[in-house]
């Protein structure tokens, strides 16, 4: 705890450098939430999602942040998840 709020501090002296980033991973949702929005609109078609090597460089030069969030409509409908959280516990 002590170190991550360590680094977060840090990180905000760091210029250019977010200190928290969230990223959305997809925007395809196989549940049926009332409250979202993600399979009525964004399951339709027509969004091009970021390819694993996108996400794989935009992972190696994430270096700085703190706090990383994978988010999207159901990020783990991804079958390269495990690829992409990986390029970003690298940087």
């Amino acid at each position: 705890m002590i170190a991550t709020a360590l680094r977060l501090m840090l990180s905000r002296v760091r210029r250019g450098r977010p200190p928290y980033l969230v990223c959305s991973v997809t925007s395809r949702c196989n549940m049926r939430c009332r409250m979202c929005f993600y399979h009525d609109r964004l399951n339709a078609g027509g969004i091009r999602e970021l390819t694993g090597d996108e996400w794989k460089m935009i992972g190696a030069s994430s270096r700085g942040v703190v706090n990383l969030s994978l988010s999207g409509g159901e990020p783990f409908m991804r079958e390269d998840i495990a690829d992409i959280a990986e390029a970003f516990s690298r940087s």
